[in-house]
This record gives structure tokens, C-alpha cells and sequence, in this order.
């Protein structure tokens, strides 16, 4: 897929052929993270993965955020960029998950001792996500819509 998504090294992916255009780099980042995004949400609701990898190229707002310190300036990426991030960030944390669970040898890993041990590692993972996500994305009255749904 254009080296967007699902691919095995940075040699291979889009970010070679996007450099040095920031407007397509913003584009394709959103492209592949949303695609990764959709495609985990399928393998949550069908039980079955299609893509595995995340994608090679920077996370949506880190192509804005490179610009701004390239010219030494700070910008605060609007609330909806926030959220689009935080939930990329989620996900690939959530996709290595849905391949053991989902994979065809789960039953192998799952009735193994690793699994306890993985299941905790997950945990404190998540556990490291939510403690990194800025004050604007806590659940708070007020907050928008994409802050509601991410949690």
C-alpha cells in the first residue's frame, strides 16, 4: 500500500519518498496511522488481524511540531491532533495483542507462563500511556468529542 502501512523496514516505506515534502508527509501520515487505526479496530471486532506492523513515518503533528523547531518555534497542536495521536499511540500498543490473540497459535502462548508476564508488560504499558497524555486529554466536563470516545 504505497509503503504506508503493514511494512517490515523504514527502506520500505513511504518516508523515503516523502522527504522533503512536508504538505504530503502530513498527508500520508494521516493516511497510514488512520489505516492502521481502522484496521485494528476491524481485527477488535472480526477476531482476525490484517496488518501487524505500525506504520514507518511519523505520527500525525510530528511533521508540524519537526517545522515549528526547525524555524525555533513552539506550537500546541490543536485538541483533535491530540486525540488522533493519543489514539495511534493506543493502538500500537493494542496490536502486538491482537496477534497473539487473534494469531493462529494463541492457544500455545495463552495457556503458557509468558502470558502472565506479557499481560502485566501490556498493563504497564498502558498504564505509561495514560500518564503521558496531557492535562487537555484527561476526561474532564467540557471536554470534546474525541476526548470522550478515547476513553
Amino acid at each position: 500500500m504505497m509503503g504506508l502501512i503493514d511494512v517490515a523496514s523504514v527502506t520500505e516505506s513511504a518516508a523515503g519518498w516523502l522527504d522533503g515534502y512536508p504538505d504530503w508527509q502530513k498527508a500520508a501520515s494521516y493516511t497510514a496511522w488512520g489505516a492502521f487505526s481502522w484496521a485494528l479496530v476491524f481485527a477488535l471486532h472480526y477476531h482476525k488481524t490484517e496488518v501487524g506492523i505500525p506504520p514507518a513515518i511519523m505520527m500525525p503533528g510530528d511533521i508540524d511540531l519537526a517545522l515549528a523547531a526547525q524555524e525555533g518555534l513552539s506550537i500546541r497542536l490543536p485538541v483533535n491532533v491530540q486525540v488522533f495521536r493519543a489514539s495511534c499511540k493506543l493502538w500500537t500498543i493494542f496490536a502486538p495483542v491482537a496477534r497473539i490473540y487473534y494469531g493462529q497459535a494463541n492457544d500455545i502462548f495463552l495457556n503458557g507462563n509468558p502470558a502472565l508476564e506479557y499481560a502485566e508488560n501490556i498493563y504497564r504499558e498502558l498504564l505509561t500511556w495514560a500518564e503521558e497524555l496531557p492535562p487537555n486529554l484527561i476526561r474532564q466536563p467540557g471536554n470534546c468529542h474525541g476526548v470522550l470516545m478515547m476513553q
